[in-house]
């Protein structure tokens, strides 16, 4: 299921023409009964960054133009009664085929799937690979992390804005690990997910970086 943001359409067109400047004359915003009258252009969340300009000397007609930005908005999703797909764009029309709201694809999470581990970094300046007869996993959902350290399964949450990268806290289930080296290996395997900052693709290999660029975890796509 392909996730969308909003792209343009005309309920969203509350303060801003089609070339992003706010409504009214010299550019400078007007009340927002009349925004809502004068601007009927489709246009983005441009209106946000445009409006935001002005916040220092008008931030109660900032708060009333976004809460009329947002009852427009869930107006309109309210109407909607067919849509039109393809592989970058989603429209929603009311019963009469008008359009009423217009998404675009969001971009494609890169690290959501499952992942092998082929390599963590031990701390000691070194990256290796797993432990002899255990199995180290990665499963990211659009906000979650999940999968097996070696003996414990472990879980949390983490965030992406583009190949800037946080991972953790992260839960681990505390089952004792009949060997030692098992048992060092969740540890510097946790540690190290939870220091990666970055991250880089190349081919089918995904490699998570500290913030010195360090590799910290190596991982393919689960066969």
């Amino acid at each position: 299921m392909p996730h969308w943001a909003s792209a343009t359409n005309s309920s969203l067109a509350l303060a801003c023409h089609r070339s992003g400047r706010p409504c009214g004359s010299g550019g400078a915003p007007t009340a927002p009964e009349r925004l809502a009258r004068r601007c009927n252009l489709a246009c983005s969340y441009c209106f946000f960054l445009e409006v935001a300009r002005h916040v220092a000397v008008a931030p109660v007609l900032v708060r009333e133009v976004a809460t009329a930005l947002e009852q427009a908005y869930l107006g309109n999703l309210a109407k909607a009664a067919t849509f039109t797909a393809t592989t970058d764009t989603l429209t929603l029309f009311d019963s009469a085929g008008k359009s009423l709201l217009v998404y675009s694809a969001a971009a494609a999470n890169p690290l959501v799937g499952s992942w092998d581990v082929t390599g963590y970094n031990n701390g000691k300046q070194a990256v290796v690979g797993p432990v002899v007869g255990s199995t180290l996993t990665a499963i990211f959902t659009p906000d979650q992390v999940s999968g097996s350290s070696g003996c414990n399964t472990y879980t949390g949450g983490y965030t992406i804005d583009g190949t800037t990268l946080k991972i953790g806290p992260l839960a681990s289930t505390m089952k004792a690990c009949e060997d030692q080296a098992v048992n060092d290996q969740e540890q510097q395997f946790l540690a190290a997910l939870q220091a990666s900052t970055t991250f880089d693709q190349t081919g089918n290999i995904l490699t998570l970086k500290a913030a010195g660029g360090e590799n910290q975890v190596t991982l393919i796509p689960a066969p």
